[in-house]
Order: C-alpha cells, then structure tokens, then sequence
C-alpha cells in the first residue's frame, strides 16, 4: 500500500475509532500510525519502546503532531523505554522536543523485569493501541476504538511503569500526574 493510501486508511480507521484494526509491516507505516495516534489523542499516549527508533518518531510529520498534542497542558505523554544509555537519545529530534516539558515523562525500565520480553506498544486515551509483537520488527497492529483491550494494554503499562525510574542524568525531565 503507498504511502498516501495508508494514511488515508489509518485516517478514517482512527477518526472512526470503531475497534477497527489495520496492520503495519514497515518502517514508514509504523510512523504514520504514530503520527495519527498523537493527531487523535485527546487525553494521553503512553509508548513503550527499544529507543525511540529515529526512522519512526523523527519524522517531521510525528514531530508536527506531537508538539500540537503537547501545546495542551492537560494532555500528558508518558514515554518508556529499554535504552537508558542517553548518548542514544542525542540525535533524537523526538527526545529532544518532549525532554523537560511539564506534561511529559520520560523513563527506563528495570531490564531484569523485562527480560525476555519481546514487544512494543503504544496507548493512546485508553481505547486506542499500536502493538509489536517482536520488538525488532515493525510488523505491528493498531485497533483505534477497543477501550477494553486498550486499558488491558494500559494496565500492563502501568506495571512496568512501577518497575521504571527517571531516565537517568536526565535533570531536564519534569515529573507530572
């Protein structure tokens, strides 16, 4: 599917937001997924992630929508990731747009809790969800609009953010509710 076709389709599947799913097996298609979830978010995005892979959240497209959803003060972004090796984050244009806002929190997760664990997942308000089953593929499904799975998804989340700390040196990085 090209590119303007797929985000036509993840467009009326998210506005919708009916429990639709749609696949995602690149690079590009795992951006506009993101891109649509923060376009869509009213109230949270919760990402679980490697590292923040630059291919998918360094787009300028992800960066547009990300800073609109976080000019809302009451809209909260909580970021989880496996990689709490700063220097990785540098070159991030993602990282360094969210880092030190009020609204955003930014995390590590213990790695022996997560051991063994092979996916990836984003949370957008509780009923929307990105999941990679293998965290190195991008080969992923979105539901937008399923609020029983989603705070399943949500729950877990929350579990590993229990297991988590502030990314460490990261001085810059506000806690928030």
């Amino acid at each position: 599917m090209t590119g303007d076709s797929y985000w036509e389709l993840v467009e009326q599947i998210a506005t919708r937001r009916k429990g639709e799913e749609v696949f995602n097996d690149s690079t590009a298609h795992a951006s506009v997924l993101i891109e649509r979830m923060f376009a869509h978010a009213n109230i949270s995005m919760c990402v679980f992630s490697r590292g923040l892979d630059k291919g998918v959240y360094d787009r300028d497209a992800v960066l547009s929508e990300v800073g609109k959803f976080l000019a809302d003060s009451s809209r909260k972004l909580k970021v989880l990731v496996e990689n709490g090796d700063l220097a990785h984050y540098e070159d991030s244009k993602f990282f360094g747009e969210v880092r030190g806002l009020p609204n955003v929190k930014l995390h590590v997760v213990d790695p022996d809790y997560i051991q063994g664990l092979k996916m990836n997942f984003t949370i957008m308000d509780n009923d929307c969800f990105r999941i990679e089953p293998d965290k190195n593929s991008h080969e992923a499904i979105a539901v937008f609009g399923d609020s029983k799975t989603g705070e399943r998804y949500l729950k877990f989340f929350d579990e590993l953010w229990s297991k988590s700390e502030l990314l460490d040196g990261d001085d810059a990085c506000a806690e928030v509710d």
